[in-house]
């Protein structure tokens, strides 16, 4: 095996880049009345059955861009509320800037 392999369930695999993207823990942000409404989680919400009308996500990272474009390229309704002054903060600038052009495109807001 070389360094750009790694063998998984009995297969080696090869790539020129290997990510390993094994998530992260949902974390639930203190907000008041936040508790007293039905919310999901970068979890629970894999484990929705109909698609919301409108979602608000609250957390402009990577997980929460990647869920922000999935709905709305299903047909939600998407907002992105991020504390940070642009999205996915610990990345690049430029990365936050070509993100909000796709989304502005995809009507994916972000106030």
């Amino acid at each position: 095996m070389s360094e750009n392999s790694l063998k998984f369930n009995g297969q080696v695999i090869t790539a020129e880049k290997i990510i390993i993207n094994t998530g992260a823990s949902p974390f639930i942000p203190k907000i008041r009345s936040l508790d007293q409404i039905s919310s999901l989680t970068n979890r629970s919400i894999l484990d929705l059955t109909t698609l919301p009308e409108s979602l608000l996500i609250i957390g402009g990272g990577f997980i929460g861009v990647e869920f922000a474009q999935m709905f709305a390229r299903f047909g939600s309704e998407v907002t992105i509320l991020q504390k940070a002054d642009r999205l996915v903060p610990g990345t690049d600038p430029e990365i936050s800037k070509v993100l909000f052009k796709v989304f502005e495109k995809e009507k994916i807001r972000w106030p």
